[in-house]
């Protein structure tokens, strides 16, 4: 667990407000301030802890507890209570009549805006709440002593709670990193680690001497971070991407037209003498190179400079085509994301789309938002059916059936020259790195793309110097958290960069 932070600032009912969104956070979603609405006692039973007991061999009618079994997590409950107005209906009546989900923020925050959604201390939002019972005070006075305002209150219980905070933006090495940060990732599935791990794969370094890609990691949630270098690449094959798929760790290279693994198990020990994690080349079944790399787990999908689509589950034994440039058209796809090991996305030249639901068979979207001569250059999927993509003209899109209806969305500020990566930490929280003016630049939303901010939340908080940030990774335990990883070139000096943004306050 990290440290707590010795910077106290009490949170008061009164620093508080009520946001809630109709049928939950969604881009075509309008944002309600319900100014006289305020959330009551909340609950949530963490699941009840039962014994695992053994009987002893030293004494009769006694026994060992050996091990523990946790029940469910239940549902988050509180209440939502509000002054019934006069002359219209309330927001809590339509929220009890209509039946649907719909997703609560409470914000605190002072000397800030209280009816921005964006500016905030501190967010607590209840994602999919459902009303479960409706109350409401005595509506008629009998006498003089009987009058009082009347209020309303619906009981509710939510599939999620979690808080928000503003965060600040570090760059984790920046005396260490010499070469750009091609890509980075997160290990999905935590186990019984203490925290994810972290990786980041660089550039080459050419040159007389010079060395190939470094993978650098992290076991300890970025406070640490080593460099290795991965063995089989030479200094003129760059990484192009890096994930974890099962028990091992892959690097691809466009270069090279190949990829690199090593089992995660060498990773976990970089403090033991000797430590030298080793790699291994493996170029079976490619049939283009590849360009980027996406893991639902067990599973990781790989697309190339020619349109095609792999799989790769044990990498010793190569990668499996699953798409041979057919549903790319035979164009460059640059770019994939896997929500699951069914449910795919991926983007390249000229507005190429392609997506899978079945993680096997791959189709071309039925309609894209931009043709010839521009490039998906980021691609999410928030849902199965809720997809985002960015491009290299800095326009970003969401379609919330499938490819089949695209809308454009408009991000804060100056508008981009590029997006470079979309990532979504939970239903509310997501993420957007694209370039302005020459910089990289880094976009949130808490809302679930209704509006985004520009990081950092406020001057009070950091953002390194970047000329583009490649790519952006989520910790799904955490909303509260990104790594990002690019490049940044001053007084002809080139760098690289690895960001790592979380809680402001540490």
């Amino acid at each position: 667990m990290e440290r707590q932070s010795r910077t106290y600032t009490p949170a008061k009912t009164e620093s508080a407000r009520v946001f809630v969104i109709p049928g939950g956070a969604r881009q075509d979603r309008n944002i309600h301030y319900a100014s006289f609405m305020k959330v009551g006692t909340g609950s949530q039973n963490l699941g009840d802890i039962t014994r695992i007991e053994i009987p002893s061999d030293v004494e009769f009618g006694k026994f060992l507890e050996v091990g523990q079994i946790r029940g469910s997590k239940e549902r988050p409950t509180t209440q939502l209570i509000q002054k019934m107005p006069m002359e219209l209906r309330s927001l809590i009546d339509r929220l009890a009549r209509r039946g649907e989900a719909f997703d609560v923020h409470v914000q605190f925050g002072e000397c800030l805006n209280p009816q921005d959604i964006n500016e905030f201390s501190l967010g607590w939002v209840y994602e999919y709440a459902m009303g479960n019972s409706y109350e409401n005070d005595e509506l008629v006075a009998l006498d003089g002593g009987e009058t009082a305002e009347i209020r309303e209150t619906l009981s509710i219980s939510s599939r999620d709670q979690y808080k928000y905070l503003p965060m600040a933006y570090f760059d984790r090495e920046p005396t260490a990193i010499i070469n750009e940060i091609k890509a980075v990732a997160v290990k999905r599935d935590v186990g019984c680690d203490d925290f994810p791990m972290l990786f980041a794969v660089t550039a080459a370094e050419g040159g007389s001497p010079g060395t190939g890609p470094y993978i650098l990691f992290s076991i300890d949630e970025g406070a640490t971070w080593h460099a290795h270098d991965v063995d089989p690449f030479d200094d003129s094959e760059d990484a192009s991407g890096v994930d974890s798929v099962g028990n091992n760790v892959i690097v691809i290279s466009e270069d090279a037209g190949a990829l690199a693994y090593s089992p995660l198990d060498e990773f976990y020990h970089p403090e033991t003498p000797g430590f030298d994690p080793e790699f291994t080349e493996v170029d079976t079944g490619f049939e283009d190179n590849p360009l980027a790399i996406s893991s639902a787990g067990m599973k990781g999908f790989i697309v190339g400079d020619d349109g095609y689509i792999y799989s790769v589950e044990e990498p010793s034994e190569g990668v499996r085509v699953l798409d041979a440039g057919e549903a790319s058209g035979g164009h460059a796809l640059g770019v994939v994301y896997a929500m699951n090991d069914k449910y795919v996305i991926a983007g390249g030249e000229h507005g190429r789309i392609v997506f899978s639901t079945n993680g096997e068979t791959f189709s071309a979207s039925p309609n894209t938002p931009v043709g010839v001569g521009v490039e998906i250059t980021a691609v999410a999927m928030r849902y199965e059916s809720e997809w985002w993509v960015g491009t290299d003209a800095g326009t970003l899109f969401v379609s919330l059936d499938r490819g089949l209806h695209w809308t454009q969305v408009g991000l804060p500020g100056t508008t981009p020259t590029a997006i470079d990566s979309i990532a979504w930490a939970s239903h509310s929280v997501g993420f957007i790195a694209g370039q302005v003016g020459g910089r990289g630049r880094v976009y949130r939303t808490i809302c679930g793309g209704i509006s985004w901010s520009v990081q950092p939340q406020s001057s009070t908080y950091s953002m390194p110097v970047a000329d583009r940030f490649n790519q952006l990774a989520i910790n799904r335990h955490d909303p509260n958290f990104v790594l990002g990883g690019g490049i940044v070139n001053e007084l002809a000096i080139v760098d690289g960069v690895l960001l790592l943004g979380t809680d402001a306050v540490k």
